[in-house]
């Protein structure tokens, strides 16, 4: 057995040994195990640092048919086992992640639940498991903007293990969406009582009404102009 197959077999069997703790809810061990997975594979990590597989580069154009066969199945067992492992370490991740109240997960499986979907993404960016995650997490962060892109692509491909997730985006969306109304109409309510207080405000300084005082010292402008913009000029020095 080559170097390289023996490598791509001891990183099967640890994706086996993680399954099988994992379907055990030994959330802790499985995530170990898939740890392990990208150190077997590391020097032939793909896209950025896969190379030859071993073979020498100046032998790259000598390869015969059969050569090359074994290379491009190898190579999609690499791919193949470091995105499952990239992508089951963040599943892992969310199984031990405690919860806080506010129902968001801490700053520290926030980063390492992001850290594994990164990496998985990086290998295939259209996965949708890995989709699914980072967009989960930013819907827990409250980041709508960021979690809808995720979810919808992920639900593509997998529509009914991400509706949950985009019913629950569209009922925060609607409840953003109420909160900003209510402060906007809080923001002009305030200016509204803003404006009648500056009518107030000089009738008192003056002990005039207003619009008299207007009429007296600026009789060209009109009686509907704004009361702001007049009492800024009439108090001009």
């Amino acid at each position: 057995m080559t170097e390289i197959a023996t490598s791509i077999q001891t990183a099967e069997n640890l994706k086996q040994q993680g399954k099988e703790h994992f379907d055990q809810r030994d959330y802790q061990r499985a995530l170990a195990l898939y740890s392990k997975i990208p150190l077997h594979l590391k020097q032939y990590e793909v896209p950025k640092e896969y190379k030859n597989l071993g073979i020498p580069q100046q032998q790259d154009q000598q390869e015969q048919p059969d050569q090359q066969e074994q290379h491009d199945e190898n190579k999609a067992k690499i791919k193949q086992l470091l995105l499952s492992s990239y992508v089951n370490c963040a599943i892992c991740v969310c199984k031990l992640s405690p919860i806080n109240p506010s129902k968001k997960r801490t700053a520290q499986h926030q980063a390492r639940l992001l850290g594994h979907v990164a990496k998985a993404l990086e290998l295939d960016p259209k996965n949708a498991k890995a989709l699914f995650h980072r967009g989960s997490l930013y819907l827990q962060q409250g980041e709508l903007d960021l979690a809808e892109p995720d979810l919808l692509e992920a639900a593509k491909q997998h529509p009914d293990a991400v509706r949950k997730q985009l019913e629950v985006l569209q009922e925060k969306k609607k409840a953003a969406h109420q909160k900003q109304k209510k402060e906007f109409a809080g923001i002009f309510n305030r200016m509204a009582a803003k404006e009648a207080d500056s009518q107030d405000i000089l009738s008192s300084y003056l002990g005039e009404s207003t619009k008299d005082v207007l009429s007296q010292h600026l009789p060209d402008r009109p009686e509907k102009e704004p009361a702001s913009d007049l009492v800024s000029e009439y108090l001009l020095d």
